[in-house]
């Protein structure tokens, strides 16, 4: 998952897919690589597991944990711009008498 943030402006790109369950988090990048971090840990990438340390498998849980509180709340912000845009729209609309 790659973020990227503007000071100047509100700009977020995604350049992976993410579909997150209770029980995984699959990312799709994309070359069309399937990468899953299952709630114990364990990672596959295409369906192949990958071979990891506990420690590592603690991390890669943690890390899926923190995708999972996170993301959401990056969907709510972004679609709260999107509302306020379209009121925004909408008074400019009015003020103009477009509508």
């Amino acid at each position: 998952l790659s973020l990227q943030f503007n000071s100047d402006e509100c700009q977020v790109e995604f350049k992976n897919d993410v579909m997150i369950t209770p029980d995984h988090l699959q990312i799709t990048t994309a070359q069309q690589s399937k990468w899953t971090i299952n709630d114990t840990g364990d990672v596959l990438r295409d369906g192949q597991l990958i071979s990891l340390t506990s420690m590592q498998q603690d991390a890669m849980r943690d890390y899926a944990d923190s995708l999972r509180v996170q993301l959401p709340k990056v969907a709510n912000i972004a679609l709260e711009g999107v509302k306020i845009a379209g009121v925004a729209l909408n008074e400019v609309s009015n003020a103009l008498e477009l509508s």
